[in-house]
């Protein structure tokens, strides 16, 4: 491969890995919250705590990935 093409695909690896690192768990924890609340009937107390444990899994996650790019 030429070396522009290792560095677009550098690239897209990085954009792939912002995506799903920050969007799975997003999706994952609004989902469970609202289940949850709807289950319990606590209001959107749950979804509350769904999405700021999506936020930190993500940033810890995000951390762990970009660590490897780093150095």
């Amino acid at each position: 491969m030429k070396p522009d093409h290792q560095k677009e695909l550098g690239a897209l690896e990085i954009a792939f890995t912002l995506g799903y690192v920050i969007v799975l768990p997003l999706v994952g924890g609004t989902i469970l919250g609202a289940y949850l609340d709807k289950k319990f009937g606590t209001g959107p107390l749950l979804l509350f705590i769904g999405v700021i444990a999506a936020i930190a899994l993500s940033s810890t996650l995000l951390v762990a990935k970009f660590k490897k790019y780093i150095g």
